[in-house]
């Protein structure tokens, strides 16, 4: 099964679970084949968008797995959280902040 179909795939399973338009808001922003559950899948992530100052009040994600072969769900996940105020300082200013006490420094895991 191609990405496109499994992608289907994943989009009837929500569908099937979600009332119309309560997803509206999300974005699709990963998918991939890939390892999962130590088996080769289809990993698709929608998540609610930032705002032009990278900042979201609130947090939704949705993961889908689906099998490369069967086309059937994996694994299924939802974060939902709502912050309860609003983000103090966003996330431009964090960074100028932190080059300003440490510089330019490149940082690697």
């Amino acid at each position: 099964m191609a990405l496109p179909q499994a992608q289907s795939a994943a989009l009837r399973f929500l569908s099937e679970r979600f009332l119309d338009g309560e997803l509206a808001s999300l974005e699709l922003t990963q998918s991939a084949l890939g390892p999962a559950s130590g088996a080769c899948a289809y990993s698709f992530v929608w998540s609610e968008p930032y705002d032009e100052n990278g900042v979201a009040l609130r947090s939704e994600c949705i993961r889908v797995v689906v099998d490369p072969l069967s086309g059937e769900i994996v694994s299924f996940s939802r974060i939902d959280s709502t912050y309860s105020r609003p983000v103090a300082v966003s996330p431009d200013r964090c960074r100028a902040i932190v080059t300003d006490r440490y510089g330019n420094r490149r940082v690697s895991a």
